[in-house]
């Protein structure tokens, strides 16, 4: 089982099928798909400040040439939140990605990945008076490694001379690079650009603390290949069982930076 964390500012090497991080988030049209009347009501507890995010999306994948795996993709996100009534405004900076692939797929990607991450800004409400109060961050779309003009609804390029696609790590390649090693023999860069569309919905457990679950959807399309093998379609499908795919947010002090969350991630996060 591969696995590998990265993070800003450390000479390590991450996984993950993307770059910059654009995120469209449409409140209107989350309220729309509930019935609580968050409007009506703000909870008693303040929620603005520093937070740490650890963020867990399960997907069944079709990769090329090692066919269907059962994927497990860990964020973790440095989260400044801002609350006034029911509504909340949510700063999320990336400070690491990790892929769980199985032993078939091992995929890496350069640390100047995470650092290319521009933040994500995300809109949520809240509905109830104390703990326990319901969470729901709405709906965001972020691609990577493309510039899309509406990026919920513009299909992503296929080929790496569209003028949409762009080199985010630096590298000399379009889009993202992603080292990929197959089978533990089988070795090639694999260029790509990804669509993520992500809602979270949750419980406030308490002041310092949020949980729920993620709902999402991850398109991806391989503009190139080093090695021949790698070219093909990827397919996700998310995880039929909901609670596979979930977050966690912890309050932590206010100085807290990305090293801080990550030096201290089995105590901030509880496990």
């Amino acid at each position: 089982m591969h696995r590998q964390l990265g993070a800003r500012r450390r000479g390590t090497r991450v996984q993950f099928y993307g770059a910059a991080y654009i995120c469209i988030c449409t409140l209107v049209a989350a309220l729309s798909c509930v019935s609580f009347s968050w409007l009506a009501r703000s909870a008693a507890v303040d929620l603005s400040g520093t937070w740490a995010e650890l963020r867990v999306l399960a997907d069944s994948v079709t990769f090329p040439l090692v066919g269907q795996l059962e994927r497990k993709t860990t964020l973790i996100h440095h989260v400044v939140i801002a609350h006034a009534g029911a509504s909340l405004s949510l700063r999320s900076a990336y400070c690491a990605a990790e892929f769980d692939n199985g032993p078939s797929l091992a995929t890496t990607v350069e640390t100047a990945f995470v650092r290319s991450l521009d933040p994500v800004l995300a809109a949520a409400v809240v509905d109830g008076p104390s703990d326990g109060a319901a969470f729901a961050q709405a709906w965001c779309t972020e691609v990577h490694g493309v510039r899309l003009e509406h990026p919920d609804t513009d299909p992503l390029p296929t080929s790496a001379a569209d003028p949409r696609v762009f080199d985010q790590d630096g590298d000399g390649h379009p889009g993202i690079t992603v080292r990929a090693c197959a089978f533990g023999l089988i070795t090639g860069d694999v260029y790509v650009v990804q669509r993520l569309r992500t809602r979270l919905e949750g419980r406030v457990v308490s002041a310092d603390r949020i949980e729920g679950t993620v709902q999402g959807s991850v398109e991806q399309v391989i503009l190139g290949a080093t090695n021949s093998l790698f070219l093909g379609a990827i397919v996700s499908r998310p995880d039929p069982v909901a609670a596979h795919s979930y977050f966690v947010l912890e309050r932590v002090d206010a100085t807290a930076d990305c090293d801080d969350v990550l030096s201290r991630r089995g105590s901030v996060f509880g496990g």
